[in-house]
């Protein structure tokens, strides 16, 4: 016979054991993409509140647009081909972040498109954006540092 001896086995169940599923490399990987989504509502809701109604302002738009669909599935494409594993718990905070951030996008989106209000200073949009990009940030720094054991 040609595999391992029982004693062998042993040793190579014990050494399989004490190797971690988490890695750092997963681990930046995650962090990187909550950060990502976190940026691209960001910037997609300020830029949505800023662009006016004017034939360029709808070329704008639908550039924004397109970008953000390339940006959100780049961003799916790298972590699923990046990071072999999921650390513990990423998911979860990752999925927390980006809701955090995708409902005060929402909020904003439907204040812009229904209440038609006058287009906002720069500094403004740069705040609701910060605004919008922070939990999903912070969660990025979450899974980055890991969870409390």
């Amino acid at each position: 016979m040609s595999g391992p001896t029982p004693h062998e086995a042993r040793q190579l169940l014990e050494r399989a054991g004490a190797v971690g599923l988490e890695d750092d490399g997963a681990r930046r990987v995650h962090a990187r993409v909550a950060v990502g989504y976190g940026v691209v509502l960001g910037v997609f809701g300020a830029v949505a509140w800023s662009v006016d109604d004017t034939r360029w302002g709808g070329v704008v738009t639908f550039a924004v647009q397109l970008g953000y669909l390339v940006a959100i599935v780049a961003l799916a494409r790298h972590r699923e081909r990046a990071a072999r594993t999921v650390p513990r718990r990423a998911r979860r905070i990752a999925v927390v972040g980006v809701l955090g951030s995708g409902v005060p996008l929402l909020t904003l989106l439907w204040f812009v498109f229904l209440g038609d209000p006058p287009a906002p200073s720069p500094l403004l949009a740069t705040v609701a954006g910060l605004v919008i990009a922070a939990p999903a940030v912070v969660a990025g720094a979450r899974i980055r540092t890991g969870p409390v054991r």
